[in-house]
């Protein structure tokens, strides 16, 4: 997929997924009548359909936090590559038709993938952030779902750290890159500590 940075924008891969995405507005002819939709699938933020063999995942465009947007597309991937359609002979992945077991176990896979997609505790292993608010607006995530991945590092460290090689080697320059206050320039360098160009101590993580 190419990702090597981040916020990346999710509509791309989406569509090299051959997925089509739309709003709850686009869908209904406007925001006005969502309600309509929340009502009859039981969910606010999006659901994922599957219709004449194609994949759809719908979203609720009136939501204000734009990571939670981030999450329902996310998450809609997750149900369509982990091949939840075919394994439960579905064309709807709402709470309407299935028993409340199944879409438990499907909500929590597809929220799993969503987690290690956007914000894995193996990649938060090692920003070099801690804070949870910094986390949420550099990855483009939710504060709930920064909160979440931090959990789930601090509950499995193991398992979580030993796969931080692979995130150091795809993301080295978003993990690398520094921004020089006093020269306005933004370069990469490894464990800087004063600027290459102009020498100053003023360098933070970051572009």
């Amino acid at each position: 997929l190419k990702i090597h940075s981040f916020p990346f924008n999710l509509l791309p891969i989406l569509g090299k997924f051959n997925i089509m995405v739309a709003t709850y507005g686009e869908v209904l002819g406007g925001p006005e009548n969502q309600q309509d939709i929340i009502i009859s699938t039981g969910t606010e933020d999006g659901l994922t359909i599957y219709a004449h063999g194609t994949y759809i995942v719908l979203y609720n465009e009136t939501i204000s936090i734009s990571g939670r947007i981030r999450w329902t597309l996310a998450h809609g991937l997750g149900h369509i590559v982990l091949n939840i359609f075919t394994d439960f002979d579905a064309t709807q992945l709402t709470r309407c038709g299935l028993t409340d077991s199944e879409y438990k176990v499907l909500d929590r896979e597809a929220n799993t993938f969503a987690s290690e997609f956007l914000c894995s505790p193996a990649l938060i292993n090692i920003l070099p952030i801690s804070n949870t608010s910094a986390i949420s607006t550099i990855l483009g995530i939710s504060y709930e779902a920064a909160m979440y991945a931090k959990k789930k590092l601090q509950d499995y460290p193991l398992l979580h750290t030993r796969h931080s090689s692979f995130f150091r080697k795809q993301f080295y320059n978003f993990l690398n890159v520094k921004y020089c206050m006093n020269a306005t320039i933004a370069f990469i360098l490894k464990d800087a500590k004063f600027c290459p160009i102009c020498g100053s101590e003023k360098v933070q993580w970051g572009n």
